[in-house]
């Protein structure tokens, strides 16, 4: 998983989020673009 503090804010966003995987695929493909 990617320590980028944005995927951070995402996955604090995906524990009070119903759509938790939706989220977690959301800040890989982000965590993917950003390398």
């Amino acid at each position: 998983m990617c320590e980028d503090p944005c995927c951070g804010m995402l996955l604090c966003v995906a524990v009070l989020s119903w759509s938790l995987t939706l989220t977690l695929a959301s800040c890989m493909l982000i965590c993917d673009l950003s390398m």
